[in-house]
């Protein structure tokens, strides 16, 4: 087998990710103007968010092309690192907290800003299981060795982010963990008691907050709760349904203005069908298949266990966000909080994202030739 050393990134990948994310900036000023003038309480002042976001897509740029170049073998056999530098992000939360937003605590204040640890988080978990499923591939089969330990890793993982009411993050965490550990090479038995490990982990998480139980019926029956906890989703399927095929046109939308909670990050796919229409909308949709089917391109031409665990992880991470946030928007599963990969606002998950793409573009340099 012959090994690509130092050779090309995969340029597709590369300039879709680019792209969705300009993409993502033209969204974001058109559901979050109006929101930026209520914002700074001027009338005039229509960029407030999109100017934010535009310095962290600067230093999202600079962390890509970092991470890019660094070999991705230097993260491997670094055992203590990753899982503590995991935990110490999630439990930064707790030291430093900004307090509750909607309900949910999970910003800090560092250097007068605000960032959101389980965003870092995420990088820090691919690179620990990566590593931990690497180097103790002779021992994946082991209840003992493998299962139990792994099961511990997500018992604590939730516990931390249950803690700061983010079932999101959680969710799309626990997603990752699962691709991750099933395509390490375990066997079907483990696989199931995974499977079953993440019900029971979801169910309690739902069981034991009143807000989350609501939220499940909420998604049974959408218009039970008009007024309070199905307000979000039906102000999303009107704004969806009102786009039509063609879209009102961009900028010309109604329910961001107001009417759509959250429009400008987790509902931003709302915005996005109310403008363009379902037929430019289901393009977006393409875009993230062909993120998946290049990132995954890259994981199986990776030269080794680790690369391939990595690519593995980062494309997870990448999809699962995408169709938990779409998925919820069309009411295909409940309300989750969670936002549109490389288009929504968030300036800690957009810099975490665009570093995560450097990385997994570094794994592309090294891929087996065909």
């Amino acid at each position: 087998m012959k090994f690509r050393e130092r050779g090309k990134i995969d340029f597709p990948l590369a300039l879709t990710i680019f792209g969705l994310s300009i993409f993502g900036l033209l969204m974001l000023y058109s559901a979050s103007a109006d929101l930026s003038r209520y914002q700074t309480g001027n009338p005039a002042d229509s960029t407030y968010f999109l100017i934010r976001q535009l310095i962290a897509f600067g230093i999202g740029i600079v962390a890509w092309l970092f991470f890019q170049q660094i070999d991705y073998h230097i993260y491997a056999k670094r055992r203590w690192i990753w899982p503590v530098a995991t935990l110490v992000l999630l439990l930064s939360v707790t030291v430093l907290s900004k307090g509750s937003v909607n309900g949910a605590n999970r910003w800090v204040g560092f250097a007068g800003q605000t960032l959101q640890p389980s965003e870092l988080a995420k990088i820090t978990l691919i690179l620990f299981l990566a590593d931990w499923f690497s180097g103790s591939h002779k021992d994946i089969q082991s209840w003992k060795k493998s299962f139990l330990p792994f099961l511990v890793v997500l018992a604590l993982m939730s516990f931390l982010l249950l803690q700061q009411h983010d079932l999101g993050t959680l969710s799309v965490m626990l997603s990752i963990s699962l691709v991750m550990y099933i395509v390490s090479g375990v066997d079907l038995s483990k696989i199931v008691a995974t499977v079953a490990s993440l019900l029971t982990i979801a169910w309690l998480a739902i069981k034991i907050e009143p807000y989350r139980v609501q939220r499940v019926l909420t998604f049974l029956n959408s218009s039970s709760s008009l007024q309070g906890s199905g307000y979000q989703i039906n102000q999303a399927k009107i704004a969806i349904g009102s786009g039509g095929w063609f879209g009102r046109g961009f900028l010309k939308g109604v329910e961001k203005n107001g009417f759509l909670p959250e429009a400008h990050t987790d509902s931003i796919f709302a915005v996005i069908v109310e403008e363009l229409g379902f037929l430019r909308s289901a393009m977006i949709v393409l875009v993230y298949a062909f993120i998946a089917w290049r990132g995954m391109r890259i994981a199986r031409k990776s030269p080794d266990h680790f690369g391939m665990l990595l690519a593995t992880g980062i494309t997870t991470w990448f999809i699962a966000q995408a169709m938990i946030n779409i998925s919820a928007m069309v009411s295909l599963i409940p309300l989750t909080g969670v936002p549109l990969p490389f288009v929504s606002y968030g300036r800690t998950a957009l810099v975490a994202l665009m570093a995560a793409t450097g990385i997994l573009l570094n794994v592309s340099r090294f891929s087996t030739k065909d």
